[in-house]
């Protein structure tokens, strides 16, 4: 199986790993020569995705093709190529329009009646403004005070989400599907850094059994009205006992899907291949480890744990196993190196197996020469 892969940035990378595991040869475009997946791919071609002539030569020699690019013209662009070279192509351009507006989405929301975070102006302070148009944790600020809001909405130039903020662990849960036929893998813990960015996956949860289903139930309501088609992604906060949803994401996500796979074995990104070729078979559900992901910067005598952010200027990735008595990294690292960054993906039989794999990790980077005595820092 040959696959195109068309966007090298976090999600690119994350799709590529995947693909590897699932067996598929892979050819990665995108337009900046430096991106961060490039040298995790089996062939890397820098191309702009309007490059018509030279793109449909590329997708006449693969079997699917999968955006991993989230903007709109880019995902028409693509749909476009597989139709004119009879491609399949794995892409939602219908689930995304609404899931990156926060403002459809929460039209949405109303109109399945789902728990969602009180609206500005009829919530306390502080509340959070989220830009319209991002996703996850770019352009998000929290505000303490009426003041302070009208200051910063009359800088503003672009329409935003005002919500009450809420605190609590946030979940996530992919949905996969055809257009008809919708599966929920697993719900995976999200936990933030000081900057809203996600620094870490824990997989499988500890949720009770209640918030569980409630969860499901959403995934399913939100699945069965878009007619979900490729990978969707729901990100929840339980804030007193209470699930609200803070966003959702017709794309393929970035840190999520490695640690569904490490967890329990299931490829996302396998599975929304084979259910577009109409040759999934559906997995029994064997739970097999309980996995930390989570990415780390080594500079200046601090290993910090981060959101995923610090990943975005890498170059010359590799996949390395046992490594620092990890399971696995994506890094950066080579011998003598003062400063490195890395995916660490560690697993256990239980949460506090994996809690335990990951500071074995921390150690063995503190053992070493150069990074010998350095500390630990949770951002």
């Amino acid at each position: 199986m040959k696959i195109l892969i068309i966007g090298a940035k976090l999600q690119g990378l994350e799709a590529v790993y995947l693909a590897k595991k699932a067996g598929y040869e892979t050819i990665l475009v995108d337009k900046n020569s430096d991106a961060i997946a490039r040298s995790v791919a089996d062939k890397f071609v820098v191309m702009n995705v309007f490059e018509e002539k030279n793109m449909k030569s590329i997708f006449q020699q693969v079997d699917i093709a999968l955006p991993m690019i989230e903007d709109e013209k880019v995902i028409e662009q693509v749909l476009k190529y597989g139709v004119e070279t009879d491609t399949p192509v794995v892409a939602d351009l219908e689930a995304y329009k609404i899931s990156s507006s926060k403002l459809k989405s929460n039209d949405l929301f109303k109109k399945l009646d789902l728990p969602v975070p009180g609206k500005y102006p009829n919530c306390n302070f502080p509340v959070i403004v989220k830009p319209d148009e991002m996703s996850g944790s770019s352009g998000v600020k929290k505000i303490n005070s009426k003041e302070e809001l009208d200051n910063f909405l009359g800088e503003l130039t672009v329409p935003v989400v005002i919500e009450e903020y809420v605190e609590g662990q946030i979940y996530s849960l992919e949905v996969v599907g055809n257009g008809k036929d919708y599966y929920f893998p697993l719900i995976t813990e999200i936990v933030i850094d000081k900057e809203y960015d996600c620094k870490r996956v824990v997989a499988p949860v500890n949720l009770p059994e209640e918030l569980e289903i409630e969860f499901l139930n959403i995934g399913k309501a939100l699945a069965e009205e878009l007619k979900i088609k490729g990978v969707f992604d729901i990100e929840v906060i339980c804030h007193k006992g209470k699930l609200k949803i803070m966003e959702i994401d017709a794309r393929f996500p970035s840190q999520t899907p490695i640690s569904v796979f490490h967890s329990t074995g299931i490829n996302l990104l396998q599975m929304s291949v084979e259910l577009k070729l109409n040759s999934f078979v559906e997995m029994k559900y064997l739970q097999k480890d309980v996995c930390y992901y989570q990415q780390i910067l080594v500079s200046d005598g601090y290993i910090h744990v981060l959101g995923e952010h610090i990943l975005r200027d890498c170059k010359d990735l590799n996949i390395v196993e046992n490594i620092f008595e990890a399971d696995e990294m994506i890094t950066d690292y080579e011998a003598g190196k003062k400063e490195f960054r890395a995916i660490v993906i560690v697993t256990g039989k239980t949460h506090e197996e994996a809690q335990e794999s990951f500071e074995k990790c921390i150690r063995s980077i503190q053992n070493t020469d150069e990074y010998r005595g350095w500390k630990l820092s949770e951002g």
